[in-house]
Order: C-alpha cells, then structure tokens, then sequence
C-alpha cells in the first residue's frame, strides 16, 4: 500500500512540475513578440509597420503554414503512470517543436529542460505532414505523422526510432488552455 502511494504522489510532483515547465515556456513565448521558448531562436515575422509577412508565399512557391498548430498540447489519456505533452512554436516560416513523455510513474522521463527542439514543421498542409523527430532518450530519429482535425492534434508514430523512448505510438492531444 506504502509502494502505491509513493508511485501516485510521484506521479502527481511530476505532473505539476511539467504543467509548471509548460506554463514558463508560454509565459517566455508570448513576450515581445519573440518566440522565445527554444533557446536561441525567435521569431522574426513583422517589420516596422507591423505587417506580418509570414502570411506571403515563400520564395519557393510554398503556400504559407496556417498557425493554428502553435500551442502547448497534452495527451487526452494522461494518468499518474503515463504523461505525454508536445510544445509547437512559430519562427519565421515554420514550427519547431518539442515533446515531454513521462512513463512507469515518473520512473523513465523522455523530454529535455533545455527546449532543444526534436522535430521541424515546414509543411503543414491539409492540416497534416509527417516530419522526423529525433528521440530525448535515445538521440535516434523516427518519424511522427501530425494532423490537426476537429481542434484536436493527432500524433502517430509511422516509423519507430531505433532506440528507446517513451513516446505514445498514437495519441490524440488537445490545446492545453489556462
């Protein structure tokens, strides 16, 4: 009885310390218009006169990424055994993104403090692409197919890194609000 309220109260520091680490990212995100949540990238979209030009096409006749994605996104099935998050920012004409899963009870954690990004979006279009993430456990690469439908985000793992990790083969996450 001791053991499972050990794992439960374990469970509970490391949820409250992920939604307080996810809660800094946005705060650092959102100030003066820089995108600050990874370390040494910003967003720089808007000239002087405050036109956004991340609305133009790019120079290689790519329609322009709808920004609807951007945004800290946590798994619908998060228990105290199992966590998952994925932290999608804007820079210039893309996203960076990152991806916090804790497993066995805080027992195995697969996510990194220092917002190195584990996966690049350069195309999202019909609201979906399937990128390369590169694993915080491991440091091997797979790939992650992304599709955002019905306000929901919808991660699928199309093709398993080589290494361990604790990410979800699928999950279906939903914008963390607070």
């Amino acid at each position: 009885m001791k053991k499972v309220i050990y794992y439960i109260l374990i469970g509970i520091i490391i949820i409250i310390a992920l939604i307080v680490f996810a809660a800094n990212l946005t705060e650092q995100a959102s100030k003066t218009g820089e995108q600050k949540g990874f370390a040494n990238l910003h967003n720089i979209n808007k000239n002087d006169t405050g036109f956004d030009e991340s609305s133009l096409p790019s120079a290689d006749g790519k329609k322009p990424i709808d920004n609807n994605i951007s945004g800290r996104w946590v798994w619908e099935k998060n228990s105290e055994v199992y966590t998952f998050s994925v932290n999608i920012i804007k820079v210039d004409n893309h996203y960076m993104g990152t991806y916090f899963a804790v497993a066995e009870s805080g027992m195995k954690i697969d996510g990194d403090v220092e917002d190195t990004p584990s996966f690049k979006i350069e195309d999202f279009d019909n609201n979906e692409t399937v990128v390369d993430f590169e694993t915080y456990f491991s440091g091997t690469v797979g790939k992650v197919k992304l599709r955002l439908e019905n306000a929901k985000l919808y991660w699928e793992i199309v093709e398993e890194p080589k290494g361990e990790h604790y990410c979800p083969k699928v999950a279906v996450l939903i914008r963390f609000t607070e």
